[in-house]
């Protein structure tokens, strides 16, 4: 509902017994949003927005090092893993510790995001025409839509956590809190094209195209409290930090093509449906880097030894 504009749709319906011109995975019910068909008018439609909040504007923001131009989320290939390590490691479902090693060889070694302060806000742009035409014999029509969107945005939110042990008795074990960045880049694209006439011949071809990209940076720091014992890895008296940065690309194409026939003097409407749907999802990029020390909290000094842990996981694309 980001990606559509309230003046270009035409009808939300709830439908939630199965029909004919439904798709075939029809379940528990569809709620189908109709697209404006037949415009009122011809007209041009710009409209641009501009926002932020107060959790990025002027703060702290880390983000992947980027070797290379996102391009509105188009440019796969910034911030992602080489093509050897995507396509001949993707159908292993668990790796060794050797494997997860010598894969973890061939990534980029951008695990830590670099901290800057964000001042860019979060923009929206949308371009809108319609037209509605007459033809030649006045006796049809043609109505054309078109509508391309394009925005980028940030999201900060820091959580706080806590991990209970219950047995042999009730403690507190971890205290850490999260931090989560995140930019999105989304465009779309919508094209309807309606054909009709006085004797009710309908055609309406409808797609539409969504490119949604996400670059996040997760930062886990915290710390064992006495008692813990192997909690994630982390015993008692352990401080830990751990980087996270993960690149998740969604993108999917809709389209419709229904034909409305009519039967004279007859009350049946005819009505001949296809639809083609694709979408892609692709969790491209996930890597880790987890960073813990010792600490002596009864002693006037602490010593510090790290432990860096290089670990990345790759997830298949997923069609439908």
């Amino acid at each position: 509902m980001d990606v559509l504009p309230a003046n270009v749709l035409d009808n939300v319906k709830v439908v939630k017994s199965p029909s004919a011109d439904n798709p075939s995975d029809f379940s528990g019910g569809i709620v189908n949003i109709e697209t404006l068909s037949l415009p009122d008018k011809n007209e041009w439609r710009a409209q641009f927005t501009l926002g932020g909040d107060f959790q990025t504007i002027g703060n702290r923001f880390l983000s992947q090092e980027q070797t290379e131009s996102r391009l509105l989320g188009f440019n796969r290939n910034a911030n992602g893993l080489p093509n050897a390590v995507k396509i001949e490691h993707l159908d292993r479902g668990s790796f060794s510790v050797a494997e997860r090693m010598e894969i973890t060889k061939q990534l980029p070694y951008n695990f830590y995001p670099q901290e800057y302060t964000q001042y860019s806000p979060n923009w929206k742009l949308q371009l809108m025409r319609t037209n509605r035409i007459k033809l030649k014999s006045k006796k049809a029509f043609l109505g054309t839509s078109h509508l391309v969107t394009v925005e980028n945005t940030y999201e900060s939110r820091t959580l706080r956590r806590s991990s209970i042990m219950t047995f042999p008795f009730v403690a507190r074990i971890l205290n850490f809190s999260d931090e989560t960045f995140l930019q999105t880049l989304r465009t779309s694209a919508l094209n309807n094209f309606t054909y009709g006439n006085e004797n009710g011949l309908r055609i309406d071809l409808k797609t539409l195209f969504v490119n949604n990209a996400e670059y996040g940076v997760l930062y886990r720091q915290g710390k064992a409290i006495p008692g813990a014992y192997g909690e994630n890895g982390v015993y008692e008296n352990v401080a830990f930090k751990q980087y996270s940065t993960n690149n998740t690309f969604r993108d999917f194409f809709i389209s419709s093509l229904n034909i409305k026939l009519p039967i004279q003097n007859e009350n049946i409407e005819w009505t001949i449906g296809g639809n083609l749907n694709f979408s892609r999802f692709l969790d491209q990029d996930r890597k880790s880097a987890l960073l813990t020390r010792d600490d002596n909290p009864t002693g006037t000094t602490t010593t510090f030894n790290f432990k860096e842990d290089n670990v990345a996981t790759m997830d298949q694309l997923r069609f439908g």
